[in-house]
């Protein structure tokens, strides 16, 4: 199995696990997702989306437009990291100044949970097969229970 190595740390390049079963206390499902690429060192005033930005399909998450330019100008990315997401299974969402934790889908609704700092980029692939039957979703980016911004696939922030 190969392997990628991102910010010092050693990941296997395979499909996510099999999407988690409901959890009955909460009525959300936890979404299957890791973080494939962090930059702790870009700056977060020279992105050129919003702080938080959930994208699917290749086309829709370029980070880079011959009109625009790059959408993270700076940013350190190994360069396999597209060819690790399957867009037709997994989705993903970029982050700006701050850390992913965990997300859940409740209802209709992709829970974020993150930690903000001053600085930092971060790429995560999630599992989007509960996604399939939502159509639109929404996303709710939420550090400590408090809602930071929300959102659908334009991002915030």
């Amino acid at each position: 199995m190969a392997a990628v190595v991102v910010a010092g740390s050693a990941l296997a390049a395979c499909s996510l696990p099999p999407a988690p079963k409901d959890s009955v206390q909460t009525g959300s499902r936890a979404v299957a997702a890791r973080v494939v690429a962090d930059d702790p060192s870009f700056s977060a005033a020279s992105a050129k989306r919003p702080r938080f930005f959930p994208c699917q399909g290749l086309s829709g998450c370029a980070r880079e437009s011959a009109d625009a330019g790059p959408a993270y100008p700076g940013v350190e990315i190994p360069p396999a990291v597209d060819g690790e997401v399957d867009y037709s299974a997994e989705f993903v969402i970029y982050l700006v100044g701050a850390r992913f934790v965990e997300a859940d889908l409740v209802g209709g609704n992709v829970v974020v949970k993150v930690t903000e700092r001053p600085s930092g980029f971060q790429m995560v692939k999630l599992d989007a097969r509960d996604l399939a039957t939502i159509g639109t979703p929404t996303f709710s980016f939420e550090e400590s229970s408090r809602t930071i911004c929300s959102s659908s696939w334009g991002g915030c922030g």
